[in-house]
């Protein structure tokens, strides 16, 4: 009874506004993941699209947390941790987002978990590949762990606004490839020999110690149903699923 009234007491604090903005919430997100699933179809050429159009419906190249809004980039797709994050940069290059000299540009990078001591406990690196591309000049996971050394090798983060941001000796990395798993994608996992399957086999996982990384190589597909699967309650509640 007791709970029954707090909850009523909350829900009545919730106004008509309040809740119509949480519907076309809900709703930009359905659109955003039929959007996702559209794009990674063939298009009218019979080709499948560069993964620079996927990277803007994420999160758009050459930005910064502190030049678009909340509501402009959907990192939620991937995971909804990454969207509170304190600081992400796309598309820009090392040595303008932290104190390395590399001029590699990440396509996404997010720092997370920052108290008052400025230092990031979770660092997040995204690397996209193109839709069914079988052929690479190195292996993805090999190039997000170039970009984690640079970070741990240089250890401040240039905010905006002129301070540092740190990360230390006990910050956690998450890296993620996405691309679709194809012949080759397989291959470098299994020479790797450290991947565990995914449940469904729409990607692999492993834990590198020495780097304290964890890394996911995920299918586009197991994004997308990951996330339908996140919303179906909301969707279904709502009418729209």
């Amino acid at each position: 009874a007791e709970v029954e009234g707090d909850y009523q007491a909350l829900t009545a604090q919730i106004t008509a506004f309040q809740k119509d903005n949480l519907v076309n919430y809900l709703c930009d997100r359905k659109r955003m993941i039929a959007l996702l699933e559209k794009k990674l179809e063939l298009n009218a050429n019979g080709k499948f699209p560069n993964e620079d159009i996927i990277h803007d419906l994420i999160f758009p190249r050459k930005a910064t947390t502190d030049h678009i809004a909340f509501e402009d980039h959907n990192l939620w797709i991937i995971d909804e941790c990454l969207t509170f994050h304190a600081f992400a940069a796309s598309d820009k290059p090392l040595n303008q987002t932290t104190h390395s000299g590399s001029d590699e540009r990440p396509d996404i990078l997010a720092f997370a978990e920052v108290d008052e001591d400025k230092v990031a406990r979770a660092v997040s690196i995204l690397e996209f590949k193109k839709p069914q591309r079988n052929n690479f000049d190195e292996d993805p996971t090999r190039q997000l762990y170039r970009y984690l050394r640079e970070i741990k090798e240089n250890k401040k983060v240039r905010l905006p606004n002129g301070r540092d941001l740190n990360v230390g000796e006990t910050t956690r990395y998450y890296c993620y490839a996405i691309c679709d798993i194809t012949p080759a994608i397989d291959v470098y996992a299994e020479n790797d020999g450290n991947y565990a399957r995914l449940k469904g086999e729409l990607g692999y996982y492993k834990y590198n110690r020495a780097l304290n990384a964890h890394t996911e190589i995920l299918h586009f597909d197991k994004i997308v149903v990951d996330a339908k699967r996140r919303h179906k309650a909301f969707f279904e509640k709502l009418g729209i699923g």
